[in-house]
């Protein structure tokens, strides 16, 4: 189960890093290893919430508040 598990979280960050290197352009190091960091559970959730994403700082804000919660 662990291994279907890291499949699908690295097939999901791949997808939506793909999604917002298109959305916002080249992405800070920073970014990248707190999406990186992320629960499958919460990928998911990025998935849908980056399509309402206006900029760089609603992002930023997400993962802020991912923060504060979990």
């Amino acid at each position: 189960m662990y291994w279907l598990d890291s499949q699908d979280k690295r097939g999901l960050i791949s997808i939506i890093w793909r999604q917002l290197k298109r959305k916002f352009g080249q992405l800070n190091p920073e970014v990248e290893a707190q999406v990186r960091g992320l629960e499958l559970a919460s990928l998911e959730e990025l998935s849908e919430a980056l399509l309402d994403f206006e900029n760089v700082e609603d992002l930023k804000v997400w993962l802020r508040n991912r923060d504060v919660i979990r």
